[in-house]
């Protein structure tokens, strides 16, 4: 039987917003890297799209619902495990600061090497428009969008740069359907509303009905910010 997070990791799997891409362009511009450690990779969205800026990528995940779902790519490696001898020059934390300890993040610095970068980025997609259409209240489950590694108070790393921007993007009803149903905070509500464990089908009709054109426009808060190491 499929469990929660295999149903959340298809969805993810099957779409994400065309905005890692976007944003590690922001955070990283020209620069190039050796190699890479992704931290919390998911499904390799983000492990992908860092092959344009590094020559190889560690995907580093300790989901295997997510591990099993991920992009290939010949640069990327996945891993529930962090070799003891990795050693990297840039490390990135793409929506996945929220779930890890502060102990977690000194161990994963002792990886990264001495004037190394480490990003934080994240985004948040606005349901607002959503919600009006289907009345169903959003779970809180304590996830903070603009977390990021300044709230560890690290004494080894030096802040560079902290920003967010508004802006958007388009898809299609099937492709905001896995979109919501990928989010935790709205499956619950999705699937009591449509009285399914599986809403995908139905939101996909409602979505069509209130959207003839097929295209749907998304707000969207981009948050990202980088660190330098300095010993």
């Amino acid at each position: 039987m499929e469990s929660y997070t295999d149903f959340i990791a298809a969805h993810y799997q099957a779409y994400r917003p065309p905005l890692h891409a976007l944003i590690l362009e922001k955070c990283l511009g020209e620069e190039r890297y050796s190699r890479t450690l992704d931290v919390g990779c998911g499904t390799g969205v983000s492990s992908f799209e860092l092959t344009k800026f590094s020559d190889r990528v560690l995907g580093y995940d300790i989901s295997k619902a997510m591990l099993e779902k991920t992009i290939s790519h010949p640069n990327v490696t996945y891993s529930q495990e962090i070799p003891q001898d990795f050693s990297c020059d840039l490390i990135c934390y793409f929506g996945s600061v929220n779930y890890i300890k502060k102990e977690e993040v000194t161990t994963q610095l002792d990886y990264l090497q001495v004037g190394g970068k480490v990003i934080c980025c994240d985004f948040q997609v606005l349901f607002d428009q959503f919600l009006q259409i289907i009345p169903i209240q959003p779970e809180f489950n304590g996830y903070n969008h603009k977390k990021n590694l300044s709230f560890y108070g690290l004494g080894n790393l030096k802040q560079l740069s902290i920003k967010n921007e508004l802006s958007h993007f388009f898809c299609s009803c099937n492709q905001a359907a896995h979109l919501l149903l990928s989010d935790s905070t709205l499956l619950n509500g999705l699937q009591t509303y449509f009285e399914l464990k599986n809403p995908y089908d139905a939101l996909v009709h409602k979505l069509r009905k209130t959207y003839p054109s097929n295209r749907i426009r998304f707000a969207v808060i981009c948050y990202f910010s980088s660190y330098e190491k300095y010993e």
